[in-house]
């Protein structure tokens, strides 16, 4: 049996992007995951007015990200938009 390996996503919905579109990106995101013989062990959402420039995502979600990369010792971090070299 091979092991599948170990992923959370992360998303951040913009004002620009309603519910219902948003949960259709990152159900691509599982998909995609799934196709990649990957494994989903948690999703992280945030709602934001903008990107952090810095993180991406807000300071107490990256402190989120960090407890689920503790008990999950994840194999990837996916996210749903592209990260720039700082972030």
């Amino acid at each position: 049996m091979i092991e599948r390996e170990k992923v959370v996503i992360v998303g951040c919905q913009l004002p620009s992007t309603d519910d219902w579109t948003y949960e259709q990106s990152m159900g691509e995101l599982v998909e995609l995951v799934d196709t990649a013989q990957g494994e989903v062990v948690a999703r992280l959402d945030q709602k934001r007015q903008q990107i952090d420039r810095r993180t991406f995502i807000g300071k107490g979600k990256i402190e989120e990200l960090a407890m689920l990369v503790e008990q999950f010792e994840p194999d990837l971090l996916i996210f749903n938009a592209e990260l720039t070299p700082a972030q």
